[in-house]
């Protein structure tokens, strides 16, 4: 996984912010160049959806990649953590936190928040990724959210993570309908 990657994982980047920040089009990206002047480098990133980044040698024009060691020591370190700062800036300040990576669980995340607004709750620090949505007067839960071993859910699965749901309902009980049929979410 590259630096990007990770630093970026479950934020949205709003296009807008990029602008405020300094990014300018060219073509079909925007693009942001941080001189390093004290190096002899400079940090050009690249946003066409995804951030992507280079360092470039000021005097041969070069790329410089030894940055991108994980154990870099030295000088390499300094211009790693030079373009991680830089990368981790952007992300706070032209991103929004995403709880959850795949599209579906924001979607019904999304779907609880318009519909009956209702946020996730991080409840457990053990298991720091799992959200519960609770009905606000009672407190009680009806769906509760996270990321399992895939092998969980299939026992031909391997490792990898898959979000699941698990939802409290009883198709029988009056309340209102929800667009995944015989879910009700009791109001009560």
């Amino acid at each position: 996984m590259s630096m990007e990657s990770e630093l970026f994982a479950n934020v949205e980047i709003q296009r807008d912010r990029l602008a405020d920040y300094g990014f300018q089009p060219e073509g079909d990206l925007l693009v942001y160049r941080k001189p390093l002047p004290e190096d002899r480098f400079e940090i050009v990133l690249t946003w066409d959806g995804t951030i992507r980044g280079r360092i470039t040698d000021l005097d041969t024009g070069d790329e410089y990649v030894n940055f991108r060691m994980e154990n870099a020591v030295g000088y390499s370190a300094g211009i790693r953590q030079k373009f991680t700062d830089l990368l981790t800036d952007i992300r706070d300040r032209c991103g929004r936190k995403l709880f959850f990576k795949t599209e579906q669980a924001r979607r019904s995340c999304s779907f609880s928040s318009e519909t009956y607004g209702d946020t996730p709750e991080f409840l457990w620090p053990s298991i720091p990724s799992y959200a519960a949505f609770r009905l606000k007067d009672t407190k009680k839960w009806y769906a509760v959210m996270g990321a399992v071993p895939r092998s969980k859910v299939d026992p031909a699965g391997d490792a990898a993570s898959v979000e699941v749901v698990n939802v409290k309902a009883d198709g029988g009980e009056s309340g209102e309908s929800s667009p995944v049929e015989g879910i009700t979410r009791r109001t009560t």
